[in-house]
């Protein structure tokens, strides 16, 4: 990735999403843990120049993690059905 695509992604939606479009580009078994807290690390941490305010950070996720990490995002079980009840009209 090129540096000028880096600062604009950025600009646009902040250095997490910036981190996730870098660790995208590389292999898996190439990550480390510091590359993982680059891009996963509590947003307030950062300058508020570089927090997202696009909604990207919480769509955008090349590990995986909001699966273990978000379970208000991602559930790791589905809800429970409602049972119907014959007074309900809804």
């Amino acid at each position: 990735m090129s540096p000028e695509a880096y600062l604009d992604i950025l600009v646009t939606h902040g250095r997490r999403v910036a981190n996730r479009v870098v660790l995208s580009t590389i292999q898996p078994s190439q990550r480390k843990l510091s590359d993982f807290y680059a891009c996963y690390a509590p947003e307030d941490t950062l300058p508020e120049d570089e927090q997202s305010q696009t909604g990207m950070i919480d769509m955008f996720d090349p590990c995986g993690a909001f699966v273990y990490y978000r379970p208000d995002v991602y559930p790791l079980w589905p809800e429970p059905k409602k049972e119907r009840d014959d007074n309900d009209r809804t």
